[in-house]
């Protein structure tokens, strides 16, 4: 775990805000998962979504992780880190004509997300392998907006298609060789997985050349103070007995692959940030300022998402209730309503944890906002992974 000694000299090296990632919390992670689910043959997928810093996808490549993509840039990020075309899997939404071609060329696994996609593919690359997104009609997540499965999702061919898949496939002589699925983000309660996953299970065997299935990521993080961590232990167990059950019955062993982002990334990644005004509303509310804002973490303004926040500058101060709020001219860039926190001062240090996923990612520069610096720590050392904004780079190109 990174000290406050060391978020203080970073902030002091690099200012602020900054993002800050810990090597080892990403290792730490990845052993877990990869221990925790005995099946074999199996590849973890990273989710570039979740976080897509070269230097992130080049360290979790490094370990063994391939990638997931869901967008032609990812596709191109994922190859720069030097994955192999069967250590990406690509699934997205209303690709492009000119998209599709760039995907097709790469032969990865590629999911189709409706019949329509699929019939576009028939018609670019007759005779083709590629695989299906299946919406088992059943989802989960951390919210609403984050659930991808489900009677009224738009993700993915619902199961009961599955004969219009096929007809698509026998009319361009399409090798149907892989299922996917993925139901949601941030689920901490794995008995969530069980039912879609059995659904898309038995979906599978509709298929004659199977080859794998792809149970998409989902796994969350524990946010709140009262969250458990997901039982990854239990989810390996249940998902290696199913996928030798399903090896079993079609007399071959079948690749199973998985879609983790936030689980590997999402607590290694801290933010931190600086006061800038104390101040109170007219009904009395403190309210601290910070030079960061919800371009930089629109989590908590976009999902009303808790995140942890410490000041490094007190931390044994006196506790005291205090709103953490940004510096967009929006009334939602809030980081932490009504929070208890050790007591504030203008200049005081804060860090935002489990920032590691789907933070930086979603970073904008609204209202001119400058992106903040990215810093990487391994062991003793640190290293800058991705500069900080110049007024300049709002200039056209």
């Amino acid at each position: 775990m990174i000290s406050n000694a060391q978020f203080k000299a970073l902030a002091k090296k690099y200012g602020t805000p900054l993002y800050v990632y810990d090597v080892s919390v990403m290792e730490r992670q990845f052993k877990a998962l990869k221990v925790a689910i005995s099946y074999e043959p199996k590849r973890i997928l990273f989710a570039i979504k979740a976080n897509s810093n070269l230097y992130i996808l080049k360290l979790l490549r490094d370990l063994g992780v391939g990638f997931d993509a869901g967008s032609p840039t990812e596709l191109f990020l994922a190859k720069k880190a030097g994955a192999l075309a069967n250590e990406i899997s690509v699934t997205g939404r209303n690709f492009s004509r000119q998209e599709l071609e760039y995907i097709i060329k790469h032969k990865t696994y590629f999911h189709a997300d409706s019949l329509s996609q699929l019939e576009q593919v028939g018609k670019l690359a007759k005779g083709a392998e590629v695989g299906v997104r299946i919406n088992p009609a059943s989802g989960a997540g951390h919210h609403a907006k984050v659930v991808t499965a489900g009677m009224h999702n738009t993700f993915g061919i619902y199961y009961k298609d599955v004969n219009k898949i096929k007809e698509i496939a026998k009319k361009y002589g399409l090798k149907i060789i892989g299922v996917h699925q993925h139901i949601g983000s941030g689920i901490l309660g794995v008995d969530s997985f069980f039912a879609p996953t059995e659904t898309t299970i038995k979906i599978a065997q509709e298929f004659e050349n199977l080859r794998y299935i792809n149970i998409g990521g989902g796994l969350g993080i524990p946010y709140k103070p009262q969250d458990k961590s997901v039982d990854v232990k239990k989810y390996g167990i249940w998902i290696s007995k199913k996928m030798k059950e399903l090896s079993f019955v079609l007399g071959k062993d079948i690749l199973l692959l998985l879609e983790p982002g936030r689980y590997l990334t999402g607590q290694a990644g801290n933010l931190l940030m600086e006061v800038t005004s104390i101040k109170k509303t007219p009904a009395g509310e403190l309210v601290a300022g910070t030079n960061s804002g919800m371009t930089h973490l629109i989590r908590p303004a976009m999902y009303g998402a808790y995140h942890k926040v410490d000041n490094i500058s007190n931390p044994n101060g006196r506790k005291q209730k205090v709103t953490i709020v940004g510096n967009i001219c929006e009334s939602s860039d809030v980081f932490a309503k009504d929070r208890q926190i050790s007591f504030i001062s203008e200049g005081d240090l804060l860090v935002i944890r489990d920032a590691g996923a789907h933070s930086f990612a979603m970073s904008s520069r609204y209202n001119g906002r400058l992106l903040p610096a990215e810093i990487l720590i391994q062991g003793k050392k640190d290293k800058l992974i991705r500069r900080r904004d110049k007024f300049e780079d709002f200039l056209p190109r």
